[in-house]
């Protein structure tokens, strides 16, 4: 835990994946995928897709999660406030969580996976279900080379799933005017629709 590994890419195999090499920049996003479709047949890690039963672990202060040395990643960190939050930077929140049946971790997007596989005659709690909405970020997404969603991406959702991403990420929130970014050039050209969706209160 204490160097970074030199490794910058996963290896995988997953679904109509064919040893491709996922950098590390990408990897949850791609690994993540792969989760919400079910293309594994056990659980895996969502940083590297490894299916020996790692999970990234807390540091002490509760704000960053340690890769462990079997991961592709090890010695690595991550924000944990980050992956449980959507953002357009990066549209979906998968983090490790413990399974409420076997007090385990896992994946968010791997425990409805989980439970079919080592609980299955529990029903499935809500807490192991993703959002359809949720899954339609992804979904939508048609480029997979960076996190970030496009303008065609934010085109393709409809409100529901729009309202899903901070505001702060089109409006400025002190200055009380849209951003000088791509999202806030969107804000701005659907801003009655986004006034709707967000509430016009927190415009004014």
């Amino acid at each position: 835990m204490n160097s970074k590994k030199t490794c910058a890419h996963a290896v995988c195999s997953l679904g109509s994946c064919n040893s491709e090499k996922i950098p590390m920049t990408i990897a949850l996003m791609h690994f993540s995928k792969h989760q919400m479709k079910g293309d594994a047949d056990t659980c895996i890690c969502a940083f590297c897709g490894s299916a020996d039963g790692h999970m990234p672990e807390v540091n002490k202060t509760g704000k960053k999660y340690l890769f462990p040395d079997s991961c592709s990643f090890g010695g690595n960190t991550l924000n944990a406030k980050k992956l449980k939050t959507i953002e357009c930077s990066l549209p979906l929140k998968n983090y490790p969580m413990e399974c409420p049946s076997c007090s385990k971790p896992f994946s968010r997007f791997d425990m409805k996976n989980h439970f079919t596989i080592s609980h299955p005659q529990e029903v499935i709690p809500e807490v192991a279900m993703i959002p359809e909405e949720e899954q339609n970020l992804i979904k939508k997404k048609k480029s997979f080379r960076k996190n970030a969603l496009k303008k065609e991406d934010l085109a393709r959702l409809v409100d529901k799933e729009l309202a899903l991403l901070p505001i702060t990420d089109f409006w400025d929130t002190k200055k009380k005017t849209w951003k000088s970014s791509m999202y806030g050039n969107f804000g701005k050209r659907n801003s009655d629709r986004m006034k709707n969706i967000f509430g016009k209160q927190n415009f004014e």
